[in-house]
């Protein structure tokens, strides 16, 4: 699954040539506190409802005030544990997806992350996670799962899911009861398996646990 299938249809984005009191009449029609901001379908960050009320001058045009949150986003052919990952390292609510050419194509929003919980995703357990890339017609879960046994691991889930962007290319993500997978990764290279990307609980280390409690209450799991 890659980002660009997550994106929340109903968020609408707002100009730079709204004036402050549009953008909040917008927020409370749509029952919103954060907006993208898009011109000419570049992402040039969020607006929040709070930051808004504290502007002197409402009447003027948003291009007259520094928008904040650029960073915010992230490629719409990403996995969605890096979505996870950038969620937690922002603390938002909000990110926005762009194309490869930089274009914007909408945002991931906390109702898209609840769905994806909720159908597959394990990722507050322990454990590690490599997503390979497959032939549909010809890998063997089983020879995948003897691999990952003969280095002391196991396989706790395995989902596999299309790439939007390439027809035919399919991606393999695996979960396994370790977050210790220096070897099963250098099994995998050695059978020369097409590792695209690995995550485990070490990359997160900088996040304490009460914001990774709170995003999982956050999204209602």
């Amino acid at each position: 699954m890659t980002t660009e299938e997550l994106i929340d249809s109903a968020i609408e984005t707002v100009s730079v040539d709204k004036t402050v009191d549009e953008i909040l009449e917008i927020m409370q029609d749509l029952d919103k506190t954060v907006l993208p901001v898009v011109e000419n379908d570049k992402f040039l960050g969020f607006v929040k409802e709070d930051q808004l009320l504290n502007i002197v001058d409402a009447s003027k045009e948003l291009k007259n005030y520094p928008i904040e949150f650029r960073d915010n986003y992230i490629k719409n052919s990403e996995h969605v544990y890096a979505l996870i990952f950038k969620y937690l390292k922002y603390n938002t609510t909000m990110l926005a997806v762009l194309s490869e050419e930089g274009n914007y194509l909408g945002v991931v929003s906390q109702d898209s992350l609840r769905l994806l919980f909720k159908d597959w995703l394990c990722f507050n357990s322990q454990g590690g996670v490599i997503i390979l890339e497959i032939n549909i017609l010809t890998y063997s879960l089983s020879e995948i799962c003897r691999i990952v046994e003969s280095n002391g691991s196991k396989v706790f889930s395995a989902e596999v899911t299309e790439d939007g962007q390439n027809k035919g290319k399919n991606y393999l993500t695996l979960k396994f009861n370790t977050d210790e997978l220096t070897r099963i990764i250098a099994a995998f290279e050695r059978y020369e398996y097409n590792i695209i990307a690995f995550y485990h609980n070490a990359q997160f280390e900088n996040v304490d646990q009460q914001r990774l409690d709170n995003f999982f209450k956050f999204i209602n799991i």
